[in-house]
């Protein structure tokens, strides 16, 4: 029983899970409010970053946005992604972007 609850606990959660961010992207919109909102990310090394984020998701050839997408329910025809902007190697900023769908 401790295990049912440990496990329910665990996926439940709305506190950042880098685990669970990398493991289930279905979940990430749970975390996106504490990221954006914290510190948690801002101020750290790109390699910091990746160990919390996991690997730059980004199709992109910008060096200093590293983007993660957001499996966020969207009706209005948008994709979601967390972009991550870095200055010398250092997260300097975190927004929540879209990109428009056909």
């Amino acid at each position: 029983m401790e295990i049912i609850s440990t496990l329910f606990h665990l996926f439940s959660a709305k506190k950042f899970n880098s685990y669970l961010w990398k493991t289930q992207p279905a979940r990430r919109g749970n975390y996106i409010k504490e990221l954006l909102k914290t510190d948690l990310i801002r101020g750290k090394e790109a390699e910091e970053v990746e160990a919390m984020l996991g690997r730059n998701e980004s199709c992109s050839h910008m060096v200093n946005r590293w983007t993660y997408a957001l499996n966020i329910n969207s009706t209005n025809h948008k994709k979601y992604y967390l972009a991550v902007y870095f200055e010398n190697g250092i997260a300097v900023k975190v927004r929540k972007e879209y990109k428009t769908i056909q």
